[in-house]
């Protein structure tokens, strides 16, 4: 069971950097593909997915908890081996453990800094620990939020003339746009 565990984490593009009995410490971030934080929810909803699945066939199987930290950590590559910062690699160890631990049967728990990191794309909520440690959060929903766009700020007079030009073209008067008056209009700068 734990072998379709790694197998899943890996297809997130995790790395094993350890496995005992009953657990699996997976890291994500190692290859250069971004919004690591992102694939692990990913990866720890599939592996919830899968334990569940386990469980309809075989109840004695045992729950799954999930936890999710981020941790920046140097990182030592030499051939194919990947070597990380082992005194960062503790102290992110016994955060995801600490967590792990309040996560709950099939719960997903957010550490306070991936938060930071994943809150504008998954619905998260607090958790009442009654502590003075860093802020916890559990996973509410899998389904990503549009992340939405950047606005222009400061640009209405420019966003004006440009959306005024626009609706003449639709109209059917259009007109051709200078480029020197995008330039003039500061477009690209800021």
């Amino acid at each position: 069971a734990l072998e379709s565990v790694i197998d899943k984490a890996r297809g997130f593009g995790g790395w094993v950097e350890s496995v005992r009995p009953g657990s699996a410490l997976v890291v994500f971030g190692i290859d250069s593909a971004e919004d690591a934080a992102r694939r692990a929810v990913h990866a720890a909803v599939a592996i919830r997915q899968l334990a569940v699945r386990a469980r309809r066939d075989d109840p004695v199987r045992p729950e799954v908890s999930v936890a999710v930290h981020t941790a920046s950590l140097m990182t030592l590559r030499e051939d194919r081996e990947v070597t990380l910062e082992p005194e960062g690699m503790r102290t992110a160890t016994s955060v995801l453990e600490a967590l792990a631990s309040r996560a709950g049967p099939g719960g997903v728990i957010i550490s306070g800094g991936a938060a930071g990191a994943l809150a504008r794309r998954f619905e998260l909520a607090p958790m009442d620990l009654d502590t003075d440690a860093e802020a916890v959060y559990r996973l509410v929903s899998t389904a990503e939020r549009e992340t939405g766009r950047a606005s222009f700020v400061g640009r209405e007079r420019e966003l004006r003339f440009l959306t005024e030009r626009f609706e003449q073209a639709r109209a059917g008067a259009g007109q051709v746009v200078r480029r020197g008056a995008l330039e003039s209009a500061g477009w690209g700068i800021g």
